[in-house]
């Protein structure tokens, strides 16, 4: 909120050049703006389905737009946004049960690839040391299969508007990590959430949600038969045509159509 001065002059002159006229006035006017504090979050999974393959790749991408109408302070996106510090086991909710985490696209630590106006960023992962899942800084040498969740923090005169994302991948696993789901070639179908919060000091902070769904088919077992004959010179041929008495020879085939786990 701020008020506005304005001020107006006026000048002439009554009987003459020696009788000069001047008067000025002013005016407030009030501006009242309220503050808006405010975040929009992002989220994709691709491809949003695909059949179990251990190995199979995807991507996730998490970002969010600074929505308030001034400069905030911080902006963090934290997937997934209920992970938190110590916890011994993965929650059941979390969609790293299933799947591995793969690397990130682009570097998240290179300024570039920050929101407009952050001036520093810190890049984390939700990583098991052997008996906990903590938030960690990230380092290429912690083993993808030890992380499960992924924090960005930027920090700075973060402008309105601003926008940030960031892609990284996952691969499906072959079993559960919680072992709750006892055979996942079953399928199973996931709904992933971000959480994006900006804070302003003085201000609440405020965090928003954004979710994207990822389903795993069952495993298709299946095949197909083929059989074809061959004339006396060898060739493959169809219809056969021969004569009674002769002897003849057939092909019997069985390809295993794009089933994964297939025998």
């Amino acid at each position: 909120n701020q008020d506005l001065v304005n001020k107006a002059s006026i000048q002439g002159f009554g009987s003459g050049p020696t009788d000069p006229l001047i008067a000025n006035d002013d005016a407030v006017i009030s501006v009242d703006v309220p503050l808006k504090i405010d975040v929009t979050p992002s989220k994709t999974w691709e491809p949003g389905s695909q059949a179990f393959e251990p190995g199979a790749a995807s991507t996730i991408t998490i970002g969010a737009t600074q929505a308030s109408n001034v400069i905030v302070d911080t902006l963090v996106l934290q997937d997934t946004p209920t992970a938190t510090d110590g916890a011994t086991e993965l929650e059941a909710s979390n969609p790293f049960r299933y799947v591995d985490f793969a690397g990130f696209t682009g570097d998240p630590a290179d300024s570039a690839n920050w929101p407009a106006g952050a001036t520093r960023a810190l890049v984390e992962v939700y990583a098991f040391d052997g008996s906990a899942w903590t938030w960690t800084e990230y380092d290429a040498s912690i083993a993808d299969a030890d992380i499960a969740g992924v924090r960005l923090s930027y920090a700075g005169p973060i402008e309105p508007g601003a926008t940030v994302t960031q892609t990284f991948g996952v691969e499906q696993r072959e079993e559960d990590r919680l072992g709750l789901t006892t055979d996942p070639s079953k399928g199973y179908a996931e709904t992933n959430e971000v959480s994006a919060t900006v804070t302003l000091a003085g201000q609440t902070p405020v965090s928003k949600n954004a979710s994207a769904p990822f389903t795993v088919s069952p495993t298709v077992i299946e095949v197909r038969a083929g059989k074809s004959f061959v004339d006396a010179s060898g060739s493959e041929v169809e219809p056969l045509k021969t004569v009674a008495g002769n002897t003849v020879h057939a092909i019997l085939t069985a390809k295993n159509e794009d089933a994964p786990k297939s025998a």
